[in-house]
Order: C-alpha cells, then structure tokens, then sequence
C-alpha cells in the first residue's frame, strides 16, 4: 500500500464530479488522486478512534471498495452539499465501529445491508439514524426493568407523570425523580460507550 502513497507530486486536482466520472470508468489516475488525497484524511479519524495503521489500511481499503461499489451500482448520488471526501470518511467511520461492534460479538448491521435507492442521496443519513436507534436500544436494555419501563410509558406511550406515579404507587415528585435518575443512568451509560 506504501508505493500507492509514494507517487509523484501531483499536477491535476479533481472536482467530485470528475472523482465519479473517474470511478465509474476505472480510470488509473483518478483512483491514485483519490488514494493518496483521502488516505491522510482517513488515516486522521480513524486514529482519532483508535485504529491501529494496519487496522487504517485495511479500513480504508474496504471504504474504497464500497465507494467504488456504490458508484459502479449508481446508489451512490452526487451532492452538492456533501463532498465527496466526507462521504468516503462515513464509510470508513461505520467500517471502524463494525469491526469494533464485531470484536466486541455485539449485534452488527453492515453497511452493505442498507437499503439503497436512487432517488435518496442521503443514504448515510439514514444509516446512521438507523445506527443511533440500534445502539440507543441496546444501550437502553442495560437499564432496570423499572427504569426501562418508566421511561417506555414516559417516552413512548405519553403517559403523564402523575399516571407512572399511580402505575407504580409513588408519589408525582418521586416518579419524576426516578424517571430524572434513570434518564442520568441512560446517559452516564451512553457517554461511557461513546469516548
């Protein structure tokens, strides 16, 4: 992977559009450009999270394999709020927390298992909502079965505090503060996977 990076000064800087174009014909040039401008890019975050430089390359090969997928596959839609770059980056961030998710045996969804379409070009947007609720739920059954359950009626269901309160014969001051302590549980427990 070394020698990719080792090429000479580079004369032509590519649009987003041309970094397409260039992808979707195979074209040597573009794919070097885009190889060493996005590396150096990927390589920062992800050491940011935690990778290793071996575990950088082999995350970054796979973000080039499922760039080059989505475009060949025309899943993947020019926008021009989002640069190019900083699509390549989501993939290699959702990459890093799979293998992370998988060292640690949790519940994976890969990023390959999206659905896709076309007319949407806000597909990591939607995986990474996905990917919020996944992890808020699972961070969420860590709870108490009572700290689940106030909060599911709070939450979802809409109950009123004074409701809670009678479901579990307390008083409305101490039902708001248990649904207050279990919020700060659930948060405490987020923060900690999160750093």
């Amino acid at each position: 992977m070394a020698r990719i990076f080792s090429l000479s000064i580079r004369q032509k800087v590519y649009s987003d559009f041309e970094m397409v174009e260039g992808l979707k014909t195979n074209q040597r040039e573009v794919v070097e450009y885009i190889y060493h401008d996005f590396f150096s890019k990927a390589r920062g975050l992800l050491q940011k999270m935690g990778a290793k430089e071996e575990e950088v390359e082999d995350i970054f090969q796979e973000g080039m394999v499922a760039l080059w997928k989505n475009i060949q596959q025309q899943t993947y839609e020019l926008n021009s709020n989002v640069k190019l770059s900083s699509y390549f980056l989501e993939i290699c961030k959702r990459r890093w927390w799979e293998k992370i998710r998988n060292q640690k045996k949790q519940i994976n969804i890969s990023i390959d298992e999206v659905e896709v379409s076309n007319t949407d070009p806000n597909v990591l947007d939607q995986w990474l909502k996905q990917e919020e609720q996944d992890q808020f739920q699972r961070l969420y059954r860590t709870l108490g079965e009572r700290c689940q359950d106030i909060l599911r009626r709070f939450y979802y269901e809409k109950e009123s505090m004074k409701q809670i309160a009678l479901a579990f014969s307390l008083t409305e001051p101490s039902a708001r503060n248990e649904k207050y302590r279990c919020m700060q549980r659930l948060k405490t427990i987020f923060q900690s996977q999160n750093q």
